[in-house]
């Protein structure tokens, strides 16, 4: 028997719907981290936490869906999109008005 993570892995998924299963991903997991950082101050422990917590749980994500690490550099901006949304919805500011 192996591990759950083999066993997803082994899910024949096109690469297309996997990198999209992950950017949504990482933008999810960015979004309470970033209401989190929001109220953090800037370069403290706290506030570096906030931005570095949720690697580990993208690179699982990554790893389990097979992802190819040439792939990481469309994981930037979801995850900064995450943090930022994130922080606005803490803060209440509307970027519309």
């Amino acid at each position: 028997m192996g591990n759950i993570f083999s066993k997803l892995s082994d899910i024949n998924i096109p690469l297309p719907y996997k990198i999209a299963l992950l950017v949504a991903f990482v933008f999810l997991i960015n979004l309470p981290f970033g209401y989190w950082r929001d109220r953090c101050r800037k370069f403290s422990v706290s506030w570096f936490l906030a931005i570095h917590i949720p690697v580990p749980f993208i690179y699982l994500a990554r790893n389990t869906l097979s992802v190819p690490f040439y792939w990481i550099p469309i994981l930037i901006p979801p995850f900064w999109g995450g943090q930022k949304i994130g922080a606005m919805l803490r803060s209440g500011k509307n970027r519309n008005r």
